[in-house]
C-alpha cells in the first residue's frame, strides 16, 4: 500500500485528533495519566518539528 502525503497528513491529524479528545474525556473522569504523558509527547513534538529545545518543568520541580 502507497501512502501518499495527504494520507500521511491525514492519519496524523486524525491521530492528534482522537489523542485531544481521549484526555478531554479522562480529565472528565478525573483521571490524569494520560495528562502527565501528553507533556512530554508534546514536548518531544515541538523540539523534532520546530527544532526547540524545551523542558517539561513539571518533572523539574518534582525532582526537589
Amino acid at each position: 500500500m502507497v501512502l501518499t502525503r495527504e494520507n500521511y497528513i491525514k492519519s496524523i491529524s486524525d491521530n492528534l485528533a482522537l489523542f485531544q479528545k481521549s484526555i478531554e474525556f479522562r480529565t472528565e473522569l478525573n483521571m490524569y495519566d494520560l495528562n502527565i504523558n501528553a507533556e512530554n509527547f508534546v514536548r518531544d513534538l515541538l523540539n523534532i518539528i520546530f527544532n526547540y529545545s524545551l523542558e517539561n518543568l513539571n518533572w523539574r520541580i518534582n525532582d526537589f
